[in-house]
């Protein structure tokens, strides 16, 4: 349980899911739809066990090169990289870069070597060579046309995104690692239950908390493919491994995190 401050009052923090960051991709035509690490029409190979981003800006390119959605006609991208800063934070990690040095939030590290390798990959895939989509609105509008099919995959992004795919008819779907240049890396998200001390119910919130981190509540919360339980039994168990109506995509999020 986690203690801490917030608007002005002490909070109770009880976890409630977890999960690292990863790509989502298209199964469907543009990778292979008959078996894991298999080769789908663009030539490119499924990787399950990692890429780098030399491989991933390869990929993005051959992807591109199919040219329009056979049924809507609309542009194919290789890919769709959401730039907020947890996400743009992770890139960096995985150049071995940072946001700021040892020397706090004014010591800022964004024209490090490492940095820069990031930065200029993703200006190279989105502004130059364009095979990566370059959401000039809002962020969810990449989100929107992964999900009507017209790009090979999305990320780094985080488990949230499961409930949402689930609907998805069009094609199937699976998550890879999240490439890296250096070594792989990844964030922490996680989310918890709050219960503020001094709630005028104090008997009935803790008696759902209890619930919520108890194993009927993390198992409900499992199904939903949101993050990793913060239960190991239920993290382990077919309640995450093989949830109702996803497909069996949640190996990856306990691996990397161990």
């Amino acid at each position: 349980m986690w203690h801490r401050r917030a608007f002005g009052r002490f909070v109770s923090d009880c976890p409630r899911r977890t999960g690292v960051a990863q790509i989502w991709y298209k199964r469907s035509r543009i990778f292979s739809i008959q078996q894991r690490g298999g080769v789908g029409c663009a030539g490119v190979r499924v990787p399950y066990d990692g890429w780098t981003w030399d491989e991933f800006e390869a990929d993005m390119k051959r992807i591109t090169a199919l040219g329009r959605d056979r049924q809507s006609g609309a542009p194919i991208y290789g890919g769709c990289i959401q730039m907020w800063p947890d996400l743009l934070r992770d890139i960096l990690w995985t150049c071995g870069g940072e946001f700021f040095g040892p020397g706090g939030f004014r010591d800022v590290a964004l024209d490090s070597p490492q940095a820069q390798a990031a930065l200029q990959m993703l200006v190279r895939a989105r502004l130059i060579d364009r095979t990566v989509y370059n959401p000039t609105e809002v962020a969810k509008d990449g989100a929107e046309v992964f999900f009507n099919g017209s790009i090979g995959c999305i990320g780094p992004l985080g488990r949230w995104m499961s409930p949402r795919y689930s609907s998805i008819t069009k094609f199937k779907w699976d998550v890879v690692p999240v490439p890296y240049k250096d070594k792989p890396a990844s964030q922490l998200f996680y989310t918890a239950w709050t219960m503020s001390t001094t709630t005028k119910h104090p008997d009935e919130a803790y008696a759902l908390l209890k619930y919520l981190c108890g194993r009927d509540g993390q198992i409900d919360q499992a199904h939903l493919g949101l993050g990793v339980p913060c239960l190991k039994s239920v993290a382990n168990s077919p309640d995450f491994l093989s949830p109702p109506g996803m497909p069996p995509i949640n190996t990856l999020g306990c691996s990397s995190m161990r």
